[in-house]
């Protein structure tokens, strides 16, 4: 399972808070080959490359996007169900229950 972006983000902030410098950062090994404006970069909030995604544990931008599904609005369930096993239960339900409440207007 990959690692999410706020708990990188976290810890490279407090490896920098005990480190009091990014190039110091950059040495640890976690973080080595990633370059010390790159881990500014990221701990400041903009996007992390996908050059270095694989190497902090991240997903792919690309392979995190759901799959396009056609929704026919007279068959809620349909649309609910193609996306059960991608999304969970729980997903499902909400999109039923979204997609009810439209055809009930």
């Amino acid at each position: 399972m990959s690692k999410r972006i706020s708990s990188v983000r976290t810890a490279i902030l407090a490896a920098h808070r005990k480190l009091r410098n990014y190039r110091e950062v950059a040495e640890l090994p976690e973080y080595s080959d990633i370059p010390p404006g790159t881990l500014c970069s990221i701990a400041n909030g903009d996007p992390v490359p996908d050059k270095w995604r694989k190497k902090l544990g991240l997903a792919s931008p690309r392979s995190t996007r759901p799959p396009r599904l056609e929704i026919r609005k007279d068959d809620p369930e349909s649309a609910a169900i193609s996306i059960l096993d991608n999304m969970g239960r729980e997903y499902a339900q909400e999109l039923i229950d979204y997609l009810w409440r439209g055809i009930a207007e």
